[in-house]
């Protein structure tokens, strides 16, 4: 189990701590329509992603992935767990946020009447 849960820890800590800076809708998680909308597809694909890349590392009684195995026995997936995930979340809502908050200028021009087009 904990080879799943180490994945949304580590993607929820980059959240809070490092994007959000502590500030949570605390009424928009659980609003559909709220500023966090209905599915995260850049967490999903950062969680999703990171636990595929991890198989390779695992070492347990019923499967040792061909990493672990070349590492003599060392389980290494929670390292690929905890920082993987991290990046892959980090870099695309870091961008999104920027993009969120300070849209291109083009976007915030005021738009002009055109004489012409009336």
């Amino acid at each position: 189990m904990s080879y799943f849960w180490i994945h949304w820890t580590s993607i929820n800590l980059v959240a809070y701590y490092i994007l959000l800076q502590g500030e949570y809708s605390v009424k928009d998680i659980f609003d559909m329509n709220g500023k966090y909308g209905k599915i995260n597809w850049i967490a999903t694909i950062a969680f999703v992603g990171s636990i595929v890349a991890e198989i390779p590392f695992i070492n347990t009684s019923f499967y040792v992935g061909p990493a672990a195995r070349e590492l003599q026995g060392a389980d290494l997936a929670w390292a690929m767990g905890l920082f993987l995930p991290a990046v892959l979340y980090y870099f695309p809502m870091k961008r999104r946020i920027s993009k969120d908050m300070f849209p291109s200028e083009v976007d915030s021009l005021p738009v002009e009447h055109d004489e012409f087009l009336s």
